[in-house]
């Protein structure tokens, strides 16, 4: 049976993502750091995991529709040790040198000579026909690459990459290039934020304050031998109190109703179903039909 988008929120690891990140943010979005790249920290922290695990588990959540992303940046990182920390180098393609320069073309307009800034000097100098230059007697052309080893113009010049941390040079064609993700809730999932989510841990309180203690497997085998799974067992009063919590966009329908039913008659004591927003009337005829036990809950805050 296809998971419930109800029991992904129930999650250990979810619900404290859900109700300190993602209800209080309208995206998450990466930090980078040199040593280790892009990571979700504020979320590592909270879910207690470590990067890899956390980017595993955000991206799980996006293949269940919980959450949607869009490109952020796209990072770099060697194809050897996968290290991030990277140098970005532009090579002279004449002489191989890195010492590359940028520098502004003038343009003496009594002349018509056209070169690099550095060779009409400080104070300005035409080379072609010695004339002392002053603002109006030339235009800024454009730039230009030069190399200042071989002192040659470079139209386009060759980049390269140099790892830091195991010192490997490469190519764009050899690099780690990938995407990193902004990540933001789904439609559906602000649909259901806003319609309410409940989650386990509120509900675990308020059984608590009813003196009842929360322990043992939510895991049970019923007569028939086919294990049931709840999301809470209770002891208190000698007997056990297991307990489902069901919320969608939509009241609980008839079959929601005899799939938990199935599950009470199997088990035998007292089971509590705790619903959001409700049942419709089928599902609220049939569940007094069978004497279940149904909260309907309130839109939480």
């Amino acid at each position: 049976m296809p998971e419930r988008r109800c029991d992904i929120y129930k999650r250990p690891e979810v619900e404290p993502f859900m109700r300190n990140i993602l209800e209080k943010k309208d995206k998450i979005e990466p930090n980078f750091e040199l040593n280790v790249g892009y990571r979700y920290s504020e979320v590592e922290e909270t879910i207690m995991m470590d990067a890899g695990k956390t980017i595993d588990f955000i991206e799980n959540l996006c293949d269940l529709e919980i959450l949607d992303k869009k490109t952020y940046d796209m990072e770099l990182r060697c194809p050897a040790c996968n290290s991030p920390n990277v140098s970005v180098n532009y090579i002279c393609p004449h002489c191989g040198s890195t010492f590359i320069r940028k520098t502004v073309l003038l343009e003496h307009f009594a002349c018509g000579y056209l070169g690099t800034a550095i060779n009409f000097g400080d104070p300005l100098v035409c080379p072609k026909c010695g004339a002392r230059l002053k603002e109006g007697d030339y235009r800024d052309a454009g730039s230009i690459y030069e190399c200042a080893s071989c002192k040659r113009q470079i139209e386009t010049p060759v980049i390269s990459h140099w790892c830091r941390a195991c010192g490997l040079k490469f190519s764009f064609e050899n690099a780690v290039y990938k995407p990193k993700y902004t990540y933001f809730p789904s439609e559906l999932t602000k649909k259901e934020m806003d319609n309410g989510i409940l989650y386990l841990s509120q509900v675990v309180d308020v059984f608590k304050e009813q003196e009842l203690t929360r322990g043992g497997s939510p895991k049970v085998i019923g007569q028939s031998g086919v294990e049931h799974n709840f999301d809470a067992v209770f002891q208190g009063f000698g007997t056990s109190f297991y307990l489902d919590l069901i919320f969608s966009l939509d009241p609980m329908s008839e079959p929601d109703v005899l799939r938990e039913y199935g599950k009470i008659r199997d088990v035998g004591g007292e089971v509590y179903m705790i619903v959001l927003p409700g049942l419709d009337d089928e599902a609220e005829a049939l569940a007094k039909s069978y004497n279940m036990n149904v909260i309907e809950a309130k839109k939480p805050g």
